[in-house]
């Protein structure tokens, strides 16, 4: 697999940070557990003034589409930027459009043990809930 897709991922991913904490009055690299513990504020100012096509707040993260920019990700429990792990990568390469009962689940095989050998051979880090390129 191309490691572009890790660039285009957290491009695209401190596009939506960017933009979540502009509209939503949070910093651009909010720790994972403030964001959930806020969860009800977030949704409120988001009802209050929506910006997407989907905005799905879930646990540590958010799924969001805007026009052509689909994204899927969790923040850092450190706060750490840039972050992300094989399923957020794969529902980015399938922009969300996915089933885990087919061929899908293969794929995501694949991206998880890519991510696992990139870790090995040190281009990839984890270093909280999150990998991290070097």
């Amino acid at each position: 697999m191309n490691i572009s897709l890790i660039h285009a991922f957290v491009n695209d991913q401190r596009t939506a940070k960017n933009i979540i904490s502009k509209n939503l009055d949070i910093p651009v690299n909010i720790n994972a557990d403030e964001w959930a513990k806020n969860y009800t504020d977030l949704r409120r100012k988001y009802d209050a003034n929506p910006f997407a096509d989907i905005f799905k707040i879930h646990g540590y993260g958010v799924e969001m589409m805007i026009n052509e920019l689909y994204i899927d990700f969790d923040y850092s429990i450190e706060g750490r930027e840039d972050g992300f792990d094989a399923w957020k990568l794969f529902t980015y390469l399938t922009a969300g459009d996915y089933d885990c009962n087919t061929s899908d689940d293969a794929i995501h095989d694949k991206l998880r043990g890519w991510c696992n050998k990139l870790i090995k051979s040190g281009k990839i880090q984890k270093l909280d809930n999150l990998c991290y390129l070097q």
